[in-house]
This record gives structure tokens, C-alpha cells and sequence, in this order.
């Protein structure tokens, strides 16, 4: 009788321990993961000098990889997912604070949230967790300026006169226009072959504007600025890490030597 109860119960474990296993497997299925290819989507601007800033000063920089587009909103939604579905902060920065929500601003609001425009509403903080979550890094400065204007010293990714149809730099009178998709205006690329390096979202990078006071460095305007200042590649955003607004998103970058047998 003794057996039979052992029995009894050992199968009812089973039962449970089976249940579990399954339910940990259609988990680990259903919870979203970072692309496989880290490298889809990227370019490679080469080693070697550039001119950088408005006084066209001479900075050498090794190889990197760059993304050709802003990182879009399903992309950054794949991340939130996993992020709710985890809780799991590995990928997040050292200093970011505690509990810390990635939802961005204003995240699904209609005017902003189609699938295949950038993805805006972000702090550094969500920036550099979703760019480490995919396997890559944000930008320096130096980077991302060498990415948008080539070798040259160009003030605008497409060369050196100004065109307000080649970027989205903000909305035409009467118009409602906000963001528009990551791979438009292919007339405004710049010479590695970047999408919308100025205008559009904002780019966080991953470089200090003023180290002292915590304030970090962002890039390439947004829609929401229109003339409010110098439309160039040069123009250097500032900000609090914990900034966000509707113009505010990233794209990413990574080493070359961290990308070796991807």
C-alpha cells in the first residue's frame, strides 16, 4: 500500500515537474530575443583621418560599424517586450538608476509610433541599455560626425548646400507632418551611405558634452527644430541623462574587433 501510494504521488510529480518544464519552454520560445545578425543593417566606415567640427580639425579614428538607419519603433518594442517579460537588466548601463522603465515618452502615441519610424521618446539611459541588448554600442561623437560627413569636411551629409528636401528638419507651414520612416529621403544620405543624419530623431551618443556636470551629447537634430539652430552636422545636443522627448532616439554602433565571427 505504502508502494502504491510512493507511486501515486512520484507520477503526480512527474506531472508537475513536466508541467513545468513545459511552461518554461513556451517562455523561453515566446520571449522576444535580439536579431541574430547584429550586423544586418550596418556599414563600415573605414580607419583613418577626418574633419572634425567646425574648425575641420584633423581626428584619426579606427574602423567601426554604424547602422545605415535609425533605430525604428518595432525594433525598440521587440526590446520593451523583453524587458517586461524578464526583468532582466544586464544589458542596462552601470550608473542607470534603480528600477529603471524604458517605456519612452509618449510611446504609441498615433503621431508618432508608426512601425517604421524612428523610434523617439528616449533617455540615454534607454538608449545605451538597447543598443548593449542588441549586441552593439551607441556612437562617440567623433564616430557619428565621421559617419554623417565622410572625409571632406561637408557641412551636410549630402555635401555643402543647403536643401531642406533631402532631410526631415521639421514640419512645412500648414502641415502635420512629424517623423517619417527610417529608410526616406534616400536624396539625403550621407557618404557611407547613413539615413537621416540630420533631422528626423535626435541621436543619443555615447560621449560626455560636459563630463563635470553629467551632461551627456546627442546628434543630428530632430523634426522638432526646425531653425531653432545651426542645421549642420556639427551642431553638438546637450542634455541630462534622464532627458526625453518626442524628438529623442538613437542609432547604434559597434567595434570591429567585437563583431570578428558574428
Amino acid at each position: 500500500m505504502k508502494q502504491r501510494k510512493w507511486t501515486q504521488g512520484g507520477i503526480a510529480l512527474l506531472v508537475v515537474v513536466a508541467a513545468g518544464l513545459g511552461a518554461a519552454r513556451w517562455f523561453i520560445l515566446r520571449t522576444p530575443s535580439p536579431p541574430r545578425d547584429p550586423l544586418a543593417d550596418m556599414v563600415l566606415v573605414p580607419a583613418g583621418p577626418f574633419l572634425y567640427g567646425p574648425e575641420k580639425r584633423r581626428v584619426e579614428l579606427p574602423a567601426f560599424y554604424i547602422d545605415l538607419y535609425e533605430v525604428r519603433q518595432a525594433d525598440y518594442a521587440r526590446f520593451l517586450d523583453y524587458m517586461r517579460k524578464t526583468s532582466e537588466h544586464h544589458s542596462c548601463h552601470p550608473a542607470e538608476p534603480a528600477h529603471k522603465d524604458h517605456t519612452p515618452q509618449d510611446w504609441k502615441l498615433a503621431a508618432i509610433s508608426a512601425l517604421n519610424y524612428p523610434v523617439v521618446g528616449l533617455d540615454y539611459w534607454d538608449a545605451y541599455a538597447y543598443a548593449h541588448w542588441i549586441g552593439k554600442r551607441l556612437p562617440t561623437e567623433e564616430e557619428w560626425e565621421k559617419a554623417a560627413r565622410g572625409t571632406d569636411g561637408r557641412l551636410y551629409p549630402w555635401g555643402d548646400d543647403w536643401d531642406p528636401s533631402r532631410c526631415n528638419w521639421g514640419p512645412p507651414p500648414d502641415s502635420h507632418r512629424t517623423l517619417v520612416a527610417v529608410d526616406s529621403l534616400p536624396e539625403g544620405r550621407s557618404p557611407y551611405g547613413c539615413y537621416h543624419m540630420l533631422g528626423n530623431a535626435a541621436e543619443w551618443t555615447d560621449s560626455f558634452y560636459d563630463k563635470g556636470r553629467g551632461v551627456r551629447a546627442g546628434r543630428g537634430y530632430c523634426w522638432r527644430l526646425g531653425q531653432l539652430a545651426p542645421f549642420v552636422v556639427t551642431f553638438r545636443m546637450q542634455g541630462p541623462p534622464y532627458l526625453r522627448d518626442q524628438g529623442s532616439g538613437l542609432r547604434c554602433a559597434a567595434d570591429v574587433t567585437s563583431m570578428l565571427g558574428q
